[in-house]
């Protein structure tokens, strides 16, 4: 089971993956199996800029959008991934000015790609609007991967949903 992991003793999240890790690897299953846990490195910290913060149209939120708050940490976090036939798509952070975001995202999606192993292939991409809105590509997904079919329009609705929230990020 893959669990987000920290390595970094000062960052809150570290107490709580420790929590998690203990649990998880001294449970088991209903078979009475012990359950592995994978450990999954976190991005390091994210912050909300104040021009992300200040990107809520009045009009949003007079339709229950939230405003947002300058310097808010965001959750990100490679487990909040989308799991489809044959393969999983993994968000990603880095990018100019966020090479340490590079480096776990890299590492990150080693990990899932070995954990999955060669039956599904394992992408990243940068879906920030998402993030920027509190959550990631596993929280605007409904997957059922049954058949292929099933995975190819899963696939077809996860472009669409990222064209929209795009499109209203845009828009502010």
């Amino acid at each position: 089971m893959a669990l987000s992991w920290c390595d970094d003793v000062n960052d809150p999240q570290y107490e709580r993956s420790t929590d998690a890790y203990e649990r998880l690897t001294n449970a088991t299953d209903a078979k009475g199996r012990k359950i592995e846990g994978v450990k999954v490195p976190c991005p390091p910290p994210l912050f909300r800029t104040y021009k992300e913060a200040s990107g809520v149209h009045p009009d949003h939120v007079k339709l229950g959008y939230v405003r947002h708050v300058d310097s808010e940490r965001l959750p990100a976090s490679y487990i909040n991934h989308y799991i489809a036939n044959g393969g999983a798509v993994i968000p990603q952070f880095g990018g100019p000015g966020l090479e340490r975001a590079t480096e776990t995202d890299a590492k990150a999606l080693e990990v899932l790609q070995a954990a999955y192993g060669p039956e599904r292939k394992v992408v990243g991409v940068k879906l920030p609007e998402i993030l920027l809105n509190a959550g990631n590509i596993h929280c605007i997904t409904q997957q059922q991967p049954a058949a292929r079919v099933c995975g190819v329009r899963s696939l077809a609705y996860l472009q669409q949903r990222v064209r929209l929230l795009s499109r209203v990020h845009e828009l502010g």
